[in-house]
């Protein structure tokens, strides 16, 4: 059956129908020619499926019905604008809100920012510390450079640094340890071994630095950059520089102290002579702070004192302690006086030396020889240094000579020079000092009551002395004394630059002038005391003979025999600054007087105005009130009279 269909309405003619079967042959057929259709869709409206007044509409493909859209792009059955994009061409918005734009968040978190500025390390404008970290306050950063090819030979040292006041091994990143010549000039920068393997100090660090120099001898000291308290500490560990030395392992390393450390020093009851090579709070109450202090205690520089109250504590002009200066203790007691401090650099502090005396303390943390001590100062012949016990002369050809051959730590010392100039005390190693023995030898039992101690005085001077009256010998010494009170001992010492012997007496009172000191001979060989009738009348700091010049004793009390003649000895020095020394002669008991005069005639100084016995006596002379210039000796006793002429030299 065929199905015409047939939209619209009305009349409807089929005609002319060619029916046509297998093989496309005409079929003889009859049909009706015409048929009428009624009106079934009044609106005359139907979508694309024909139905009146349906709804199906083509989609964007042409599909009927279909669901294919257009999407906000333009695209028939697209996804319209990507997920994150802000157009159909893939933009997504900048910092800005704009789509496609270009602005940026910068790395200070600005919008369109130009990120952090030129010349800071951070976007509050911070900038980089002396040791690079940003914003961080560390100022004090080293500028040590080493420097290998500028010198010709090392030595190894593997080291631990030390906290001196702790105890405490220190290292850490940042950290430095670094060599310095005396001249300031960088011999090796360490670097930090960590964390250790093995051994005791397993998982702590260590440094190795190789350490420069040319020669052999040089003094070579420590410093050590402590990043974390921003600050360079001195070392009080020296070391004397040797060829290809090894110096310390990893299982025993060499031990650098750094920072603070502690001094101890010995009070005697009495008088003690101490200085001070560290520094830390330097007010008289702290550096005392450790003493049982009593009332009426007394201590005083050249220049100022402080006496201690027991409720109030330490008062007077002298209110802070130093380092370059020596003090003069006076303790009811004996006591330990300890005080902690950072390590004073010799190299960077030096001392002025006024001509005359010179109240001086002693840098270095390490003993050292006097000489070397010494030398930087300007010498001349006759100048002296003392301590408490002992005492070295300069001789212009040779050198310093004497007991005092080592300066130390802690001590106090007196230096008298002719002419000033600056002290630079050298940064002494630890093997650079001969290392001293303090023992006390024992006296031949004839003698064992002579002996003196110097914390019962507070004032002293020096005597170099010869026995002239009999040929002495190894053991024998000479005691000095003040009433029966012996107030020094010497033994019989060799003077290579004279070939000769001497006697070097250190001599103590509690009179700053006047008493009569006496003198004592032991001899070893036939076990004698001789009694001397040379006197000589003690001054504070007197400076009595020397190796070349000594005082010698020659008139024995027993079998004493009557001089013959008057006689003024000639000064010695003469030149003078400003202590000078003679002896006079009587031929009789008598009154005498020797006197100083000026030019002028003016009588400037009355030395002696007495009824004395025959002898012969020797006298000193400071004339340290006086300006420089000629002055004239007269002895006058009896009809007798003579005048030599003296010259003062300042």
């Amino acid at each position: 059956m065929t199905v015409l269909s047939f939209d619209g309405v009305g009349e409807v003619c089929l005609s002319d129908i060619v029916v046509s079967g297998i093989g496309g042959l005409s079929l003889d057929t009859a049909s009706g020619d015409c048929a009428t259709i009624d009106d079934a869709c009044p609106s005359g409206n139907y979508d694309c499926a024909g139905v009146c007044d349906g709804t199906a509409v083509e989609d964007c493909t042409g599909e009927c019905g279909g669901s294919a859209l257009i999407d906000e792009c333009g695209e028939c059955g697209g996804d319209g604008i990507d997920e994150g994009a802000c157009d159909c061409d893939g933009n997504v918005l900048d910092c800005a809100g704009v789509c496609g734009g270009s602005a940026l968040i910068d790395e200070c978190g600005e919008c369109g920012g130009d990120g952090i500025d030129e010349g800071v390390c951070d976007c509050d404008g911070n900038v980089l510390d002396c040791a690079g970290e940003c914003g961080g306050s560390a100022e004090n950063c080293p500028d040590w450079v080493d420097c290998p090819s500028c010198y010709e030979n090392t030595a190894s040292m593997t080291a631990i640094v030390l906290d001196a006041l702790s105890g405490d091994q220190m290292y850490a990143d940042g950290d430095i340890l670094a060599a310095f010549d005396d001249a300031g000039n960088n011999r090796g920068i360490a670097i930090l071994l960590y964390p250790i393997p093995f051994g005791p100090y397993e998982g702590t660090g260590l440094y190795e630095i190789q350490i420069r120099g040319d020669a052999a001898g040089d003094a070579i000291s420590f410093k050590y950059y402590d990043a974390s308290e921003d600050e360079v500490l001195d070392s009080g560990t020296g070391y004397t520089f040797v060829i290809d030395d090894i110096i310390g392992d990893v299982i025993e390393p060499h031990e650098i102290s750094v920072g603070a450390i502690t001094l101890s020093i010995d009070i005697a009851s009495g008088w003690n002579w101490f200085s001070l090579n560290v520094e830390g709070d330097m007010s008289i109450g702290s550096v005392m702070a450790s003493l049982t202090s009593t009332e009426g205690d007394f201590i005083k520089s050249a220049s100022a004192s402080s006496t201690y109250y027991p409720d109030f504590g330490w008062y007077g002009g002298l209110d802070e302690l130093g380092v370059i200066g020596m003090y003069k203790f006076n303790s009811a007691n004996a006591d330990l006086l300890v005080f902690s401090g950072a390590p004073v650099d010799p190299l960077s502090t030096p001392i002025d030396l006024a001509s005359g005396w010179n109240w001086l303390g002693f840098t270095p943390q390490n003993d050292g020889p006097t000489a070397d001590a010494l030398a930087s100062i300007v010498t001349n012949e006759g100048d002296f240094i003392k301590n408490q016990g002992a005492s070295s002369t300069y001789y212009s050809d040779f050198g310093w000579y004497g007991g005092l051959d080592v300066m130390a730590p802690t001590e106090g010392y007196m230096l008298s020079v002719a002419e000033g100039s600056v002290l630079t005390y050298p940064n002494f190693g630890v093997d650079d000092a001969l290392t001293r023995t303090k023992s006390e030898k024992e006296l031949p039992a004839a003698v064992s009551d002579w002996g003196v101690n110097y914390h019962d005085y507070e004032f002293n001077g020096h005597i170099t002395m010869s026995i002239d009256s009999r040929e002495d010998s190894h053991g024998d010494y000479i005691a000095v004394f003040a009433g029966d009170e012996c107030r020094g001992l010497a033994e019989r010492m060799y003077f290579p630059f004279g070939d000769s012997y001497m006697y070097s007496v250190m001599v103590y009172s509690n009179q700053p002038d006047g008493e009569e000191l006496r003198f004592k001979y032991y001899d070893s060989a036939i076990g004698e005391i001789v009694e001397y009738a040379e006197t000589i009348d003690f001054l504070t700091d007197m400076i009595v003979g020397d190796g070349f010049n000594t005082i010698s004793l020659s008139r024995e009390t027993s079998g004493l025999t009557q001089p013959m003649t008057y006689s003024l000895g000639d000064a010695y020095p003469n030149p003078f600054n400003p202590v000078t020394s003679f002896e006079y002669t009587l031929e009789k008991d008598g009154m005498v007087q020797v006197a100083v005069y000026d030019l002028n005639g003016r009588m400037v100084a009355e030395l002696v105005n007495s009824w004395q016995s025959a002898g012969s006596y020797p006298v000193v002379w400071d004339a340290q009130e006086l300006s420089s210039g000629v002055y004239m000796v007269n002895m006058t006793t009896g009809d007798y009279s003579t005048v030599q002429k003296v010259m003062l030299i300042k």
